[in-house]
């Protein structure tokens, strides 16, 4: 990129025979890979503004709902997950290896966020994965109400003996808006 701008600077700036000194053209192009530099971050600045407004328009505070997961849970080896809500698929997520790891070390992934009107609703949120190369699944409904603070939902894996094998316990957090 530095040879590019050197080169339309090279085209643009007029040159002399005296005045094409080295060092004022490295100048030159210090300033101007400076100004470019600025630019990229207002450029950066105003996109992430846009994107911040975008998601309070399409996900207003009264109506969002977020869904996360995390799985310290050792035996269990999470593979997706499926959030419904009134028996209607709201999203289906297929975690990788580093995304298990990631949550067995306190990470959360995010799964949904969407709208929910305010009042009582269902999720019922079904988790399949493998403990000890075996195939397990589990399926779990929450009932829950929303009111008109965000909502933001942590889902956390757990082992239990017996069959399946795997639980989890839903907990609320507070947004700050």
């Amino acid at each position: 990129m530095l040879s590019i701008l050197r080169v339309l600077l090279l085209l643009a700036l007029p040159l002399t025979a005296q005045a094409a000194d080295e060092d004022e053209l490295l100048r030159t192009l210090r300033s101007t890979d400076q100004t470019v530099q600025d630019l990229k971050t207002r450029a950066l600045n105003l996109v992430n503004a846009v994107e911040e407004h975008r998601e309070r328009y399409h996900y207003p505070d009264e109506q969002r709902v977020e869904v996360y997961v995390t799985s310290p849970a050792r035996r269990f080896t999470l593979k997706d997950i499926a959030v419904y809500n009134d028996e209607q698929l709201l999203v289906r997520q297929e975690f990788d290896g580093r995304d298990v790891y990631a949550m067995r070390l306190g990470g959360l992934a995010p799964v949904y966020r969407g709208n929910v009107a305010e009042g009582p609703f269902t999720l019922d949120v079904e988790i399949r994965g493998t403990i000890d190369g075996e195939a397990v699944s589990h399926r779990g409904e929450m009932r829950l109400r929303k009111d008109r603070q965000p909502m933001r939902l942590e889902l956390r894996l757990r082992d239990v003996p017996g069959r399946p094998g795997v639980a989890f316990e839903a907990r609320e957090h507070e947004v700050r808006s």
